[in-house]
């Protein structure tokens, strides 16, 4: 039986085509550990639409309805919801707010990206962070106010405006470069946001060459879920977060 440890369920962007292959390579490290995935429609009429406050919110309503209550059919544990602007763009609290919507509608316990950072961070005893993202500088900034919100202080902040329909044909090197330049004196902590932005396999150089902790948002969304679950592996590789699960 797959799963026999535990199932995590992820609910994503249709266009987002990174996440589940992430989780499915850290969850390829923990015997008895499934991922199962489920898609949420949002309009792509054009490229600027898809990150408006609008675009995300119709996404969250329509998903809570029906995508959501369908992963649930598959027994999983915890239900990831795997957009990280989706789930700080209502502002403070709002990430809790898509917590409760999904527990109430199937039972299961569930957490966001944005919730899952902001337990990372903690985890890490993180005060001052760094943030990268591929947004522009509006969703950018949302997103540092939702992090000072939540009592983070945000010390430097980069922006790459490359976000379109899909921003994930770019190679993991860019994610390297990124956190090369978020990187301060006063960062306890470089936070690299997006699920559909590659990254795994650059955490730990990073973590290397800045002698810092580096999350990303997969990261710290499969670490969180690790946690609801109660399973507890150590993996090497993949910064320090994941090693001390």
């Amino acid at each position: 039986m797959y799963g026999w440890r535990g199932r995590i369920g992820i609910v994503i962007p249709c266009v987002n085509i990174t996440m589940e292959p992430e989780f499915n390579r850290l969850a390829a490290e923990i015997p008895g550990l499934a991922v199962h995935s489920a898609r949420m429609h949002i309009e792509l009429e054009s490229a600027e639409k898809v990150l408006t406050k609008e675009a995300l919110f119709d996404m969250q309503s329509l998903a809570v309805k029906t995508v959501i209550p369908e992963l649930a059919h598959a027994n999983v544990g915890v239900i990831v919801y795997g957009c990280t602007s989706g789930s700080f763009m209502g502002g403070p609290g709002w990430d809790q707010k898509i917590v409760e919507s999904i527990h109430e509608k199937t039972g299961i316990p569930a957490t966001t990206t944005t919730t899952a950072v902001v337990a990372a961070l903690k985890a890490l005893n993180v005060r001052r962070v760094a943030l990268g993202t591929p947004y522009n500088e509006e969703i950018t900034g949302l997103g540092k106010t939702f992090l000072e919100d939540e009592g983070f202080e945000v010390v430097n902040t980069v922006a790459l405006d490359i976000v379109d329909e899909i921003i994930t044909d770019v190679p993991q090197s860019l994610a390297y470069q990124l956190g090369r330049r978020l990187d301060t004196p006063q960062a306890d902590c470089i936070f690299i946001s997006c699920t559909s932005f590659p990254t795994i396999d650059v955490i730990d150089t990073l973590e290397s060459d800045l002698g810092k902790p580096v999350i990303s948002a997969n990261l710290a969304s499969f670490w969180h879920a690790l946690q609801i679950l109660a399973v507890k592996p150590r993996l090497s590789g993949y910064g320090s977060l994941l090693g001390e699960v």
